[in-house]
C-alpha cells in the first residue's frame, strides 16, 4: 500500500474502540508521582452550562485515570515517572484536531500523489476521496487517545467513562511506555520506504497495549462486562456501519490488525518471560516484516524467516529519460499483497462483510493462499510530466508453486483494472530452462506490460510507452533478490504437518486420537471441524471476536439463546484457556455440553455430545481434543532456548491466527 496510509495510523490506537497518538520523546518535566499536573491559574471566567458539564466530565475521567495508574504500573511492571492529565474533547473538537494532525503529517501534494497512485492501480474509484475515507474511519471509531506531545489522556465527551476503563488502561500502557522508551526512534527511519516493517513495529507496540488491556480486564471482570456492553452500543452506530460499508479493506485492515495480530505475536514472549522482560526482548530485537508478525514462528522460532532484499536492476526513470521521474518507491509486504489481490478477487469490491469481521476470514481464499508464500516485495511508480504513471512490482516467493499462483492472480488483477483496453496472449512457459520461466506480454490503456515468473521470482512492468518498453525491460530484468545470510525461513517446519484436519486459510489444525474421524466445516460458517468416534461427536466453532473471560457469558448467551442460564454455567477449559461450560438440552442418557474459552485473538466453542457411557469411556481423548497443541514456536525453539521447551501431545487443536 502507498506509504501515506501509514501516517493516519500513527494516531490510531484501537479501531472501533479508542485512539492513540504515536509515542515520541516527551520534553515535559517530571512531577511527583501521584500528583496531577496543574495548569497556571487563569482569571475567573463565568462558565456556561456546557462548560460546567465538560469540566465535571473531565474531573470524572481524571479520577478514573488516577485510580487506574497504579494497577497499570503493576500489570506492565514499570514505574510511573510522572502522572497523566485527563482532557475531554467534543466530536467537533475531535474532527478539527484530526484534520490538524493529518495536515502535520501529509501535505496536499502527498494526498494527491497517493490518490493518483491508488487510482492508477485500481484500488480507488474516481468518485472516492482517500483523505475523507481515512478521516471517516478514525472519526467514527475514536473513543479516546493519549497524546505524548501534551502528555494528556483525551476521552470523547459523552462516552460512558466506566465502560471505557479498559480503553483507558490501553492508553495508559502507551503513556507508561512513552515515559520509558522511544518508539518514535524505532519506527521513524522506515516510514518513507518500508511500510512492511512499520506494520510489524506497530503490531509490537499496539500488541503490548492490547495485551495490557486484556490483563486488566481479567483482573476486573465486572468492568470488563460493562466494557463489552458499552462497546456493543458504540460499534452499532449508523456512522460506523456506513464507514464499514464504504471503506476498502486495505485501509481498515492495515490498522485494525495491529490490535488483533499484535497481542497474539507479543504474547508468545510475555507469557514465558513476563511482560517487562518479554517486551524488552522485542525492543532489543523487533520484527521486520508483516509476515513475521502474521506467523510468529517465522520470527520467534529457531529457524528465522528473513525477507530477501529486492535490488533493482538499475534506475528505471533514468533509463526512460526525461521527463520521467520516480514518484514513489516502497516495500510491499505479505498483507499488502493479500489485500491487493483480494480487492479484485474477493467479489466484495474490496470491502469487508460483517460476518468476515466475526469469523476472521477477512480475505478471499485464493488471495490468502497466494500471498502466504511471500518472501520479498517492492513497488515503484514512475511518472512523466503528463501524470502518466508506470506501475512496477518485484516479488520473491518461497516455492515455485507460490510464485506461479501469485503470477496468475496478479495477471488477472491487471486484466480487471484495464477493463476493455486489455489485450494479451497466453502464458509462455519454459520449464526446461535451468531456471523455469513463465511470462506473458499485454497492453492496456497505459501502454505495454509484461509479467515474468523467473523461478521463485516475479517481475511486473505495467504501462510503459511502446517505444520505450525494450530499454526499460533491459534494466528491470536485472533486478535480483539476494538472501539474508541468516535466513532459514524456506526450510522452516510446516506448523500443520502431521495434522489430519487443516484449514490453512483460518490457521487452524487438528490432530486426531487413534480411532477418531473428522471433516472440515459444518452447518455454521464459523464451524472449523466435526470429529466423531462411535456416537460421540465434537464440533469446533472458532470466531474472531475480541473478548475476555468476563465476556464469555455474553457469547454463550448469544449462541445458546433462551436455553442459557448463568446459574447452570460452570468452569471449563479449551485450548488451555480458562472458560465456561453450559449443558445443552438432551435426553437423560445423552451427554450434551457446550464449552467456551478465548485467547488473545479468538473465541473457541466446542460442543460435546453423545451417549453418557461412550463419552465417559472417551474422556481422555476428549480432553486431548479440547486441549491446545503447543505452537510451532515452542517446538522449534526447544533446542535453542530451554525456557520455551515443549512437545506436542498425541492429539489436540492448533491455532495460528493470521488474517
Amino acid at each position: 500500500m502507498p506509504r501515506l496510509l501509514l501516517w493516519p495510523a500513527l494516531l490510531a490506537c484501537v479501531v472501533f474502540a479508542s485512539w492513540s497518538v504515536a509515542v515520541a520523546d516527551d520534553p515535559k518535566p517530571a512531577t511527583p508521582d501521584g500528583e496531577t499536573p496543574k495548569a497556571e491559574p487563569a482569571p475567573p471566567v463565568a462558565k456556561t452550562p456546557e462548560a460546567q458539564k465538560k469540566a465535571a466530565e473531565k474531573a470524572r475521567i481524571q479520577k478514573a485515570v488516577d485510580k487506574l495508574r497504579p494497577l497499570v504500573s503493576k500489570i506492565r511492571d514499570l514505574p510511573w515517572k510522572r502522572p497523566v492529565e485527563a482532557a475531554v474533547m467534543t466530536r467537533k473538537e475531535l474532527r478539527a484536531f484530526m484534520i490538524s494532525e493529518l495536515a502535520k503529517e501529509a501535505t496536499p501534494e502527498d494526498w494527491d500523489r497517493d490518490t493518483r497512485i491508488l487510482r492508477r492501480i485500481g484500488l480507488l474509484k474516481p468518485t472516492e476521496d482517500l483523505q475523507q475515507m481515512v478521516l471517516a474511519m478514525y472519526e467514527s471509531a475514536i473513543a479516546g487517545f493519549y497524546n505524548p506531545e501534551t502528555g494528556k489522556m483525551v476521552v470523547i465527551e459523552g462516552l460512558d467513562v466506566e465502560g471505557q476503563k479498559p480503553t483507558i488502561a490501553h492508553e495508559l500502557i502507551h503513556a507508561l511506555e512513552d515515559q520509558h522508551f522511544d518508539f518514535e526512534k524505532i519506527e521513524k527511519p522506515y516510514r518513507e520506504s518500508d511500510p512492511d516493517r512499520v506494520f510489524a513495529i506497530r503490531c509490537m507496540m499496539e500488541g503490548s497495549a492490547e495485551y495490557g488491556r486484556r490483563r486488566f480486564q481479567d483482573l476486573q471482570p465486572d468492568v470488563a462486562r460493562h466494557y463489552y456492553a458499552s462497546m456493543a452500543k458504540q460499534t452499532g452506530g449508523a456512522a460506523q456501519q456506513d464507514m464499514l460499508r464504504t471503506t476498502p479493506a486495505y485501509i481498515l485492515l492495515t490498522t485494525q490488525l495491529h490490535y488483533q495480530i499484535g497481542p497474539n505475536f507479543v504474547s508468545h514472549l510475555f507469557k514465558k518471560y513476563g511482560y517487562r522482560a518479554g517486551m524488552q526482548r522485542l525492543l532489543d530485537d523487533p520484527p521486520t516484516t508483516q509476515e513475521q508478525v502474521l506467523h510468529p514462528h517465522k520470527w520467534l522460532g529457531a529457524e528465522r524467516d528473513y525477507p530477501r532484499k529486492v535490488t533493482w536492476g538499475g534506475d528505471l526513470a533514468a533509463a526512460l529519460g526525461k521527463p520521467w521521474k520516480t514518484l514513489d518507491e516502497h516495500s510491499v509486504g505479505e498483507l499488502d499483497l493479500a489485500l491487493f489481490l483480494d480487492y479484485f478477487m474477493g467479489g466484495r469490491d474490496g470491502r469487508l462483510a460483517a460476518r468476515d469481521m466475526d469469523f476472521g476470514t477477512f480475505l478471499d481464499d485464493r488471495s490468502t493462499i497466494a500471498s502466504r508464500g511471500w518472501d520479498a516485495g517492492r513497488a515503484q511508480f514512475i511518472e512523466n510530466d503528463a501524470k502518466h504513471i508506470i506501475f512496477v512490482q518485484a516479488f520473491a516467493f518461497d516455492t515455485l508453486e507460490d510464485s506461479e499462483e501469485a503470477a496468475r492472480l496478479l495477471g488477472e488483477a491487471r486484466r480487471k483494472v484495464a477493463g476493455d483496453s486489455w489485450k494479451g496472449g497466453g502464458w509462455q512457459r519454459d520449464d526446461a530452462a535451468s531456471v523455469p520461466t513463465m511470462s506473458f506480454d499485454f497492453t492496456n490503456t497505459y501502454g505495454r506490460g509484461r509479467i515474468l515468473k523467473r523461478g521463485q521470482e516475479l517481475l511486473i512492468l505495467d504501462g510503459v510507452p511502446a517505444d520505450s518498453f525494450d530499454k526499460a525491460w533491459a534494466v528491470f530484468e536485472k533486478t535480483t533478490f539476494p538472501r539474508h545470510t541468516a535466513d532459514q525461513g524456506d526450510t522452516a517446519a510446516d506448523p500443520f504437518a502431521g495434522l489430519e484436519l487443516v484449514d490453512r486459510r483460518r490457521g487452524l489444525g487438528l490432530k486426531l486420537p487413534k480411532g477418531w474421524t473428522g471433516s472440515l466445516g459444518g452447518r455454521r460458517p464459523a464451524t472449523f471441524a466435526t470429529v466423531r468416534k462411535g456416537e460421540v461427536t465434537l464440533t469446533y466453532t472458532v470466531i474472531r471476536r475480541e473478548v475476555s473471560a468476563a465476556g464469555l457469558p455474553q457469547i454463550a448467551q448469544m449462541l445458546l439463546g433462551r436455553i442459557f442460564s448463568a446459574g447452570q454455567a460452570s468452569a471449563s477449559s479449551v485450548m488451555g484457556e480458562t472458560g465456561l461450560q453450559h449443558p445443552l438440552p438432551t435426553p437423560a442418557h445423552i451427554h450434551g455440553v457446550a464449552h467456551f474459552a478465548c485467547d488473545l485473538t479468538r473465541t473457541y466453542i466446542v460442543t460435546v455430545a453423545g451417549p453418557k457411557a461412550q463419552v465417559a469411556a472417551a474422556a481422555e481423548d476428549i480432553k486431548r481434543l479440547m486441549d491446545g497443541m503447543p505452537g510451532p514456536i515452542a517446538e522449534e525453539r526447544a533446542a535453542a532456548d530451554p525456557d520455551l521447551e515443549g512437545s506436542a501431545p498425541p492429539a489436540g487443536l492448533r491455532s495460528i491466527p493470521g488474517y
